[in-house]
């Protein structure tokens, strides 16, 4: 028993230290994790998540101009966690949040 919790405390130390890393990088609360982390390079990435969320991961027509957009014409190689962004932004109803969650998901 003591072996084991010796080769385990390790991992225990790295997922604490894993889980204040990414609180503070949220600016010390997680009630920001429902919302977007700022405007920029994300946005492509919550629209995604949006779509997802909404059963369409290809495009739809509530952006892009003039007809919407169409993925099937510029795809991405991060299907998996766009689907897991939708998936949880479906579940919860909240596309920022699905992402936010993904990136606390994938985080070390």
């Amino acid at each position: 028993m003591r072996r084991l919790l010796g080769r385990s405390s390790w991992h225990i130390v790295v997922a604490v230290s894993a889980t204040v890393m990414f609180v503070v990088g949220f600016g010390g609360s997680l009630r920001r994790i429902a919302m977007p982390l700022g405007s920029g390079d994300l946005v492509f990435s919550y629209a995604f998540a949006a779509m997802w969320s909404e059963g369409a991961p290809f495009g739809n027509s509530s952006l892009g101009y003039p007809f919407g957009i169409e993925l099937r014409y510029f795809p991405t190689t991060d299907i998996l966690p766009n689907a897991v962004a939708g998936l949880l932004g479906a579940m919860t109803e909240n596309p920022f949040l699905g992402l936010n969650m993904v990136f606390a998901l994938s985080f070390p």
